[in-house]
């Protein structure tokens, strides 16, 4: 009886423990592992952009988007690109946040293109938006 129960305790504690690797492994890989600044910006095309897309700043990974959701103005439908950063980030007044690929086949990210101002942006701030380029339009054009 007694080699029962201890038979359950150890299977019960590989159990939680496998558990736990699994819960510490999405959390790594998501990047969602300390605390973060939010901004967003605003586009009028967000194809690509998603929930965990990444964010570079000058090419260095600091955020990831957490959502995009569409805003009606006047006339037409825009979209509000939620943007999880790194807490502490210095993010100058002038930065564009622009949709890029690097190639044909790269994922979409966001790219913080910084600015030349001394002062940053607040939390919770808008980030510029600046066009796309749009890789296929320039491909079409040879």
């Amino acid at each position: 009886m007694k080699n029962n129960k201890a038979n359950y305790l150890i299977v019960g504690t590989f159990v939680l423990l496998v558990i736990a690797g699994v819960v510490t492994s999405v959390a790594l890989l998501t990047g969602r592992t300390g605390a973060t600044d939010d901004y967003y910006a605003v586009y009028d095309n967000v194809t690509g952009i998603e929930f965990g897309t990444r964010v570079l700043y000058e090419g260095f990974p600091i955020g990831q988007v957490e959502q995009v959701k569409p805003i009606q103005e006047k006339d037409r439908i825009r979209f509000r690109v939620d943007l999880a950063v790194t807490e502490g980030w210095k993010i100058p007044a002038d930065t564009k946040a622009e949709i890029a690929s690097s190639g044909l086949l790269a994922a979409v990210t966001i790219s913080l293109n910084a600015g030349k101002a001394t002062d940053n942006l607040e939390p919770g701030s808008q980030i510029i938006s600046a066009p796309s380029a749009n890789v296929m339009a320039a491909v079409s054009n040879l």
